[in-house]
């Protein structure tokens, strides 16, 4: 059903404190794994908490970027004809049912 993995003894060293947190953080996450679950749910949970780790190892770890670095995607919309308008128009709108 799953993949069996190799023991984390014969893993990689982690490369950074970045990689070390998160190690850190997995094992506490596998108190997911304990509790009333059948064998294959925790099969699955430790795959699944496997996989995150070596996803980090390779690439490693994801920050997150401000929010205002985040909201830069959407700007394209702010191009587009009528955008401004449809805009106010909505505000009114919202401003009248209040």
């Amino acid at each position: 059903m799953h993949e069996k993995r190799e023991s984390s003894a014969l893993r990689e060293p982690l490369k950074n404190e970045s990689e070390t947190t998160l190690h850190h953080q997995l094992v506490r996450y596998c108190g997911l794994l304990s509790g009333n679950l059948s064998k294959e749910e925790k099969e699955h949970r430790q795959v699944v908490l496997w996989a995150i780790e070596e996803k980090v190892r390779n690439n490693g770890a994801h920050e997150a970027c401000a929010h205002s670095e985040r909201a830069r995607q959407f700007m394209p919309f702010a191009a587009l004809k009528g955008y401004e308008e449809l805009i106010q128009q909505e505000n009114a709108k919202s401003a009248q049912i209040r």
